[in-house]
């Protein structure tokens, strides 16, 4: 989760930093550079992941932004970051890989 928080993880666009034959763009296809905004919220990989945590945000009036999912959304309670995080994220898409 620090990693995710911090931009100092395995994603294509920090490791392009420390390694000149890396290319920071997404090696999934999509225009943009690979960082954990890009993989949360518009990633064409992650699309039926992130539509199931949509809806599982919906009911709690949460809207899906990078904030949320990494616990960092200081607009809703501290006791709802349990249940909405990265984490669910991860759980739903590695139920469907």
């Amino acid at each position: 989760m620090f990693r995710l928080r911090s931009g100092k993880n395995k994603l294509n666009h920090f490791i392009s930093r420390l390694e000149a034959e890396t290319l920071a763009e997404c090696p999934h296809g999509c225009p943009e550079q690979e960082d954990a905004t890009h993989v949360l919220l518009y990633c064409q990989r992650y699309n039926e992941v992130r539509a199931k945590v949509e809806e599982k945000l919906s009911p709690l009036h949460t809207p899906l932004e990078a904030t949320t999912l990494l616990g960092l959304n200081n607009s809703i309670p501290k006791h709802t970051h349990t249940n909405i995080n990265i984490f669910h994220f991860l759980l739903i898409g590695n139920q469907t890989t």
